[in-house]
C-alpha cells in the first residue's frame, strides 16, 4: 500500500462522520483482501482503536471485518469482550467471531468456546469461526440438519453463502442432500432478500444454474459489486 493510500484511509478513519469512517474501513478491507501490505500497521491500528466503541452498527461491522483481514493480535481481548458481553447485534457478533478466530491460538479459542457453550455450535457463530480459521473447532461434530437452519435462519444462510464464496464450506450438508453448488444455487428463491442476492451473484460468478429468482426481491446490485467485482464481502 502506498503512503498516499494509507494516509487517505487514515484520514477517513479519523473522521467524526460514521459514513466516512465506514468508507475508510471498506477501502481498507478491499486493499487487504487483494493482499496489499500496510506500510505502517501500527499507524492504521491507532486509527482503528477509537472506532471500537462506535455506536454505529455498520462501522463496528466493518471494523471487525478489517481486524479479521489485518490478522493482528492487538485487538483479541477487545474482540473477546465484544463476543461475550458487549456486542448486541447478531450479525456483528458473528463478524467479531470471525476476527477473533483469525489470529487466536487453540487455547484462546477453547477458552472462548467454554464460555459460549451452546451459543456457538450449530449457529451462525460456528460458520463465522470457519472463515479465517484453518484448525478444528471441535473433535466431533454432532450435526443437526443444516438445511433447516439455512431455511429458517437468514443470518445462518448468509454465512453459508459467504463461506461458499470463499471456498470455505466443508461437510456442512448431509451427504444425501444437494451438493453445495446446487444448494447455493437453490437459495435464489430464499425468503430473505439478502440471501437470494448472495445466491444470485454466486450463481453468476460461478456459472451455476440459476434455479429461480424470487420476483419480490429487492435490488441485487450490492452483492454483485462486492462478490463479483472483487470488493470486500460483508453483510
Amino acid at each position: 500500500m502506498s503512503v498516499a493510500q494509507q494516509q487517505a484511509i487514515i484520514l477517513m478513519l479519523n473522521s467524526t462522520d460514521p459514513a466516512i469512517q465506514k468508507r475508510g474501513l471498506q477501502r481498507l478491507c478491499v486493499l487487504l483482501q487483494k493482499g496489499t501490505r500496510l506500510s505502517r500497521t501500527e499507524t492504521v491500528e491507532a486509527s482503528l482503536r477509537p472506532l471500537r466503541w462506535s455506536p454505529d452498527v455498520k462501522v463496528r461491522s466493518w471494523l471487525y471485518n478489517a481486524l479479521a483481514r489485518l490478522r493482528s493480535r492487538t485487538f483479541r481481548d477487545y474482540l473477546s469482550y465484544q463476543i461475550l458481553i458487549n456486542e448486541q447485534d447478531a450479525e456483528n457478533r458473528a463478524w467479531a467471531v470471525a476476527a477473533f478466530f483469525s489470529t487466536a491460538t487453540h487455547e484462546e479459542i477453547s477458552a472462548l468456546l467454554r464460555r459460549l457453550n451452546d451459543d456457538f455450535y450449530n449457529s451462525p457463530l460456528e460458520l463465522a469461526g470457519q472463515l479465517y480459521h484453518d484448525g478444528t473447532l471441535r473433535e466431533t461434530l454432532v450435526q443437526r440438519p443444516f438445511e433447516r437452519s439455512i431455511a429458517y435462519d437468514s443470518l445462518f444462510a448468509r454465512w453459508y453463502c459467504l463461506l461458499f464464496g470463499y471456498g470455505r464450506v466443508s461437510r456442512l450438508l448431509d451427504p444425501s442432500s444437494f451438493t453445495h453448488t446446487q444448494y447455493v444455487a437453490s437459495l435464489n428463491t430464499h425468503h430473505d432478500d439478502d440471501v437470494a442476492e448472495y445466491s444470485l451473484c454466486l450463481s453468476i460468478c460461478r456459472m451455476l444454474p440459476i434455479i429461480g429468482v424470487r420476483p419480490s426481491g429487492q435490488t441485487r446490485s450490492c452483492a454483485g459489486a462486492l462478490m463479483c467485482g472483487g470488493g470486500s464481502i460483508g453483510f
